[in-house]
């Protein structure tokens, strides 16, 4: 039996979620402020489009962790290290 110090399917629902609400907050916003962008709005929408990027990220580095952790023989925190690595931001 693998140890794991979290579990990757509760992780993979919860990047789901706030990946999707994040996206969802942005779109909003930047359909409500088309026409009357102040810096605070802008500010407001560069936070959220982060959000979204970051929640994107950690979806897909726990969804790679769920695959390697599929195969056998793979230790995955030196993958996952040299997979970050190498996708740009």
């Amino acid at each position: 039996m693998r140890s794991r110090s979290i579990d990757i399917i509760s992780g993979i629902l919860y990047g789901v979620f706030t990946a999707i609400f994040n996206l969802s907050v942005f779109i909003y916003l930047k359909i409500l402020t088309k026409h009357r962008l102040t810096l605070i709005k802008e500010g407001e929408l560069v936070q959220w489009k982060f959000g979204y990027l970051l929640s994107a990220r950690i979806l897909s580095g726990l969804s790679a962790a769920w695959l390697l952790e599929k195969m056998p023989f793979i230790i995955i925190d030196p993958v996952m290290t040299v997979i970050i690595t190498l996708v740009p931001c």
